[in-house]
C-alpha cells in the first residue's frame, strides 16, 4: 500500500491511494463498532444498524443511497463483523463527490422511522433464518462455538444476534446506538482509484468537515482467561447429514508474538490436498470427507482488541467414530508441537500466503476495504507492508513454538455436531402489516456527477497452439500474478450413452495423480510454485482455473501439461471418490438451493442433455479408473477448448512456454452440437418437500431461444436489470423493501449454448410464499405491459456500463469475463469494443419489446422448497 493519510479537525482519518488504471474510485468507510461493542439484551444491534444505515436522511429517502450509487454506474454494500462495520462503494470517478456527500449525510443525520425499523427487523430475521436456521452447521459453528470458546459475553455471542433482542429493539434503542458509535472520530474513510490526493482533501473537507465530533464510547473489557481444560459440547443439527468436528484454541490478538506463526501453521495444517490434516483424516484413516484449518476463526485479520481463535473443521463420514477422528487430529497437531513443519511444508505455505496476499490487492474495492479496516483497527497503513514482510520471515522454530504454546490438548474447545431428526416447522402465521410510511419533505440534491473518462480496453492477443488449443492473452503487469482459465467442451451435457457421471468424476479426480505423481505430489507441485488450481464441471464445459505467481508460470505450464497428458485416475483415489461422492450428494440434498435447481432442471429440460443433474448413487458406483481414462482420452482434448491468460506475461514468452508444454497435448475432435431446447409446457408450481425448513425457497423460471448473439439480447438484459437485476430493482423493492418477505429477491439470465434460462428467486417466510409468487408474476406482466420509465432505463444502462468498467479493473475479473464471452462462441475483443455503443442504443421501447418477446409468464415453472405440511395449504395443493 502506498496510501497517504490526513485527519480532519473532527477526528475523521482519511487514507488515499491514487490508481489511474481504470476510471473508477472505491470508497470504504469503517466505523469502529461491531458485535464486540454490543451489550447484553442488544445482541445483533451492530448488524441491524448496518441495515438501517441505508434507510435515508432528511435529504435522502429510504434506500436512496443505493439508488444514487447505481444510477451513477456503481455498486455498494456493507458488512458487520465482531470488530467493525464497513460501508463501501465503487463508482465511476466522476461520481465520487456524490458518494462522499451521501456518506457524510448519513453520518451526520440518519433518519429512522417506525416503518423502516420494523421492515428491517423482519429482513434481518429472514437473513437469520436463511443463513443460520435453514443451513446445516452454521448455528453450531458460529453461535455455539463462540459460547463454548469464550467466557465474556461480548466475545461469545454471534454477530447475527438473537431473535428476541432484535424483535425488542425500539427507536430509542437504535438512535442511542447511532449517537454513540456513528461519529467522524470513530471512523476511517479510504479512497482508492482514479483521484488525486489534493482532490480527496478538498472533497472530504467540504462534505465531512462540518460534522461534529462526539465522545467516543469506551470499549468493553475483552480480557479472556486462558483455556486450561477441554471444553466440549455435543449438539444436534436437524439440517445436517454428516457429523462435524470443530476444535478451537485461543490465539493471540493481532500484533502478538505468535500471531503470524499461527497463520502460517493454519496454512500448513489444512491448506488442501497436500496438507497433513487431509492426508491423515481423509486419505489414511478414511474418517472424513474434508478437513481444514482457519486462523483467525472468524476471518478478520484486523482484530487487535481481544483474544483470537484458531480452528479446525472436519466434516466426517456418516459412520465415522468421533473419538477416532479427534485422536487423528491430535496426532497431526502433536507432530507440529514436537517437531514443527518440514522445510518443504513451510516453503509451500509461505508461497501460498504470498499469492493470497497479492490476490487481495487485485480489486479497488478490496484495497479500499482493507485500507479503511486496517487503519481503523490496527493503525498506520504503512505497517501493512511490514506485516506482509513479517509473515514471510516466519521460520520453523516460530511455528513449532506457537503450536506448542497455543495448541495444547488440554486448552481447547471441542464441538461435535451430530445429524438430528428434522423438526416439524411451526404453522405459518401471517405477520402484522408494518406501520404506514411517513412522508419526508424534499431535501438538498446530491452534487451532479462529473465527466467519466473512457476506459482503456484490454489489448487482446490471440494465437493457436499446434494442437488447435486457442489462447487469448492480456498482458497486465500491475501485480506479479497470472490468472489462467482453461475451458474444454466436456461437461455433463456432452456425456454419451454409458458415460453417466464421468464428467463430474473427471472434474474431481483430474488432479489426483498423473505419471510419476500421486495426488499429494500433484498438489505439492502446484502449491510449491505459488499457484492455486481448481476444477469445475458445468453443463457444457469442464474447466481448470489457476492463479499464481508470474515468475513460476513456465513451471505451472509444465505441470498442467503433465496432468492433461498423463492423468492416472488411480484406483485408490477413485475408490475414495466413490465413497465420499455418495455422502456428499446426500449432504447437498439438504440444501434448498440444490433441491430447487435439481427439480427445476428436470422440469425445464426433461430428457435433453441439459437436464442431467447430479449423478445418482448407481452412476457414481459404476465409475472406474478404466472408464475415466477412456473418457479423458476421448473428451479432454485441445480441440474446441481455449485458454485465457491475464497478468504479468508477455505474448512471446507465453507462446514459447505453452509451445514447449501444452502443444504435446493431443488435439482430438470437438463434440457434436447439442439438440435444440425442448418445450417445457405451460405454467405450473411444483413443491419439493424439505421437512423442518424454516423458510420457503422459491425459484420461477422458463427457457428461451435467446442467445447473446441475438440483436435484442442486450435490450432484454436492460429490461431484466430493471425487473430484478439489483437491490434497487422492482422485485427487491416489492418483496424486501415494501413487504419484508425476504432478505433478497433477484432475477437473472443463465446462458447455454442452445439458449437461455430466465429465472427469479427468493427465500421467504413460509406464510408469504404464495404472495411472493404472485408478486413475481405481477411484476413480470407489468414489465411486458407497461413501458419502463426513461429514467429507469437510463439508470439501468449507466449501472451496466459501470459494471462493464469493473469487469476490466482486475486480473481475475478480466480473465473470467473473457472466458465467459469465449464460451458463447463470440470474439471477446469484438464484444468489448462494441459493448458501450450497443448498450447506449437500448431504448425504453426496445427494452419493453424484448420483454414482451422473451418473457412469458404463461410458461413460468415455479419450484418451491420447504416444509410440505406448512406449505401445502398455503399453495392450495
Amino acid at each position: 500500500m502506498s496510501a497517504r493519510v490526513f485527519k480532519l479537525d473532527n477526528g475523521l482519518r482519511v487514507a488515499v491511494e491514487p490508481d489511474h488504471a481504470a476510471p473508477l474510485v472505491a470508497v470504504s468507510i469503517t466505523y469502529r463498532v461491531g458485535s464486540l461493542d454490543e451489550e447484553p439484551g442488544r445482541a445483533g444491534f451492530a448488524h441491524l444498524f448496518e441495515h438501517l444505515m441505508f434507510q435515508g436522511t432528511k435529504n435522502l429517502p429510504p434506500n436512496e443511497i443505493s439508488r444514487l450509487v447505481e444510477t451513477y454506474g456503481g455498486v455498494d454494500n456493507a458488512y458487520t463483523m465482531k470488530t467493525n462495520t464497513t460501508y463501501h462503494e465503487v463508482v465511476p470517478s466522476g461520481a465520487l463527490e456524490a458518494v462522499l456527500w451521501a456518506e457524510a449525510d448519513r453520518m451526520r443525520g440518519l433518519v429512522i422511522s417506525p416503518r423502516e425499523l420494523e421492515i428491517e427487523k423482519r429482513v434481518v430475521l429472514e437473513e437469520m433464518r436463511q443463513s443460520y436456521s435453514n443451513q446445516p452447521y452454521r448455528r453450531a459453528t458460529d453461535v455455539v462455538m463462540g459460547e463454548l470458546a469464550f467466557t465474556r459475553w461480548e466475545a461469545a455471542h454471534a454477530t447475527i444476534g438473537e431473535e428476541a433482542d432484535l424483535r425488542a429493539a425500539t427507536l430509542s434503542d437504535v438512535r442511542r446506538f447511532y449517537d454513540r458509535h456513528y461519529a467522524p472520530n470513530n471512523a476511517v474513510l479510504a479512497l482508492v482509484g482514479d483521484l488525486t490526493f489534493a482532490q480527496a482533501q478538498r472533497l472530504v473537507r467540504r462534505h465531512f468537515g462540518p460534522i461534529k465530533r462526539r465522545p467516543r464510547p469506551r470499549g468493553p473489557d475483552l480480557s479472556e482467561p486462558r483455556l486450561t481444560g477441554e471444553r466440549r459440547r455435543r449438539v444436534s443439527d436437524p439440517m445436517a447429514k454428516n457429523p462435524l468436528l470443530v476444535a478451537g484454541w485461543h490465539a493471540p490478538k493481532r500484533g502478538g508474538a505468535d500471531y503470524w506463526s499461527l497463520i502460517t501453521l493454519a496454512a500448513i495444517l489444512g491448506g488442501g490436498e497436500d496438507s497433513p490434516l487431509h492426508a491423515e483424516l481423509v486419505k489414511s484413516s478414511r474418517l472424513a470427507l474434508s478437513a481444514s484449518a482457519h486462523m483467525p476463526y472468524w476471518s478478520s485479520h484486523y482484530n487487535s482488541r481481544g483474544t483470537e481463535l484458531i480452528g479446525v473443521f472436519v466434516t466426517l463420514r456418516v459412520d465415522a467414530d468421533l473419538r477416532a477422528a479427534l485422536a487423528a487430529l491430535d496426532k497431526v497437531v502433536e507432530r507440529f508441537r514436537a517437531k514443527g513443519p518440514t522445510d518443504e511444508e513451510l516453503a509451500r505455505a509461505k508461497v501460498q500466503l504470498e499469492r493470497a496476499w497479492l490476490e487481495g490487492q487485485q480489486s479497488l474495492a478490496d484495497r479500499a476495504q482493507t485500507l479503511s479496516s486496517y487503519a481503523a483497527l490496527v493503525g498506520d497503513p504503512a505497517r501493512f507492508a511490514r506485516d506482509f514482510a513479517r509473515l514471510l520471515t516466519v521460520d520453523r522454530t516460530d511455528v513449532r513454538r506457537a503450536a506448542k504454546r497455543w495448541l495444547g490438548a488440554r486448552g481447547r474447545a471441542v464441538l461435535e455436531v451430530a445429524p438430528g431428526e428434522p423438526v416439524a416447522a411451526a404453522a405459518a402465521l401471517a405477520a402484522e402489516p408494518p406501520p404506514p410510511e411517513e412522508p419526508r419533505g424534499p431535501g438538498a440534491p446530491p452534487p451532479p456527477p462529473g465527466p467519466v473518462r473512457s476506459a482503456r480496453l484490454p489489448s487482446l492477443v490471440r494465437f493457436e497452439l499446434s494442437n488447435g488449443l486457442r489462447v487469448l492473452l492480456v498482458r497486465d503487469a500491475r501485480l506479479p500474478l497470472v490468472e489462467a482459465r482453461l475451458a474444454l467442451p466436456a461437461g455433463r451435457a456432452h456425456e454419451a450413452a454409458g458415460e453417466d457421471a464421468l464428467s463430474p468424476a473427471c472434474e474431481e479426480l483430474l488432479l489426483k495423480g498423473c505419471e510419476g505423481q500421486d495426488a499429494a505430489a500433484v498438489a505439492r507441485a502446484f502449491t510449491g510454485l505459488g499457484w492455486a488450481v481448481g476444477t469445475a464441471s458445468e453443463a457444457e464445459w469442464l474447466k481448470v482455473s489457476g492463479s499464481g505467481l508470474a515468475r513460476n508460470f513456465g513451471a505451472f505450464c509444465g505441470q498442467l501439461a503433465r496432468v492433461m497428458n498423463t492423468a492416472a485416475y488411480p484406483e485408490d483415489e477413485v475408490a475414495i471418490w466413490r465413497e465420499n461422492a455418495v455422502e456428499e450428494l446426500a449432504m447437498r440434498r439438504v440444501q434448498p438451493s440444490f433441491l430447487a435447481e435439481e427439480r427445476l432442471r428436470a422440469e425445464l429440460f426433461g430428457a435433453h442433455p441439459y437436464g442431467r443433474g447430479a449423478a445418482d448413487e448407481a452412476a457414481i458406483g459404476a465409475v472406474s479408473p478404466e472408464r475415466l481414462r477412456a473418457y479423458h482420452g476421448a473428451r479432454l482434448k485441445a480441440a474446441g477448448g481455449f485458454l485465457v491468460l491475464v497478468g504479468d506475461l508477455r505474448a512471446d514468452e507465453a507462446r514459447g512456454l505453452l509451445g514447449r508444454s501444452l502443444s504435446s497435448w493431443p488435439a482430438g475432435a470437438a463434440p457434436a452440437c447439442l439438440p435444440p431446447l425442448p418445450d417445457h409446457g405451460k405454467a405450473r408450481t411444483v413443491l419439493v418437500p424439505r421437512p423442518g425448513s424454516a423458510q420457503a425457497s422459491l425459484v420461477v423460471a422458463h427457457t428461451s431461444s435467446l442467445t447473446p448473439c441475438d440483436p435484442d439480447y442486450l435490450a432484454f438484459i436492460v429490461a431484466n436489470h430493471a425487473l430484478g437485476g439489483t437491490a434497487n430493482s422492482r422485485l427487491f423493492e416489492n418483496l424486501r423493501t415494501r413487504r419484508g418477505y425476504t432478505y433478497g429477491a433477484y432475477s437473472s439470465l443463465e446462458v447455454y449454448g442452445r439458449g437461455t434460462v430466465w429465472s427469479a428467486g427468493a427465500d421467504v417466510r413460509p406464510d408469504a410464499v404464495q404472495a411472493a409468487l404472485n408478486e413475481i408474476r405481477a411484476e413480470s406482466e407489468r414489465l411486458r405491459a407497461e413501458p419502463v420509465a426513461a429514467d429507469v432505463i437510463a439508470s439501468s444502462k449507466r449501472h451496466l456500463a459501470g459494471l462493464f468498467l469493473m469487469r476490466l479493473a482486475s486480473l481475475d475479473r478480466v480473465a473470467s469475463y473473457l472466458a465467459a464471452v469465449a464460451e458463447t462462441g463470440r470474439d471477446p475483443a469484438e464484444v468489448m469494443a462494441g459493448y458501450q455503443e450497443r448498450l447506449a442504443a437500448v431504448t425504453p421501447e426496445s427494452a419493453q419489446a424484448a420483454a414482451r418477446s422473451r418473457l412469458d409468464p404463461e410458461r413460468f415453472v415455479s419450484v418451491v422448497v420447504g416444509d410440505e405440511g406448512v406449505l401445502r395449504p398455503i399453495l392450495g395443493f
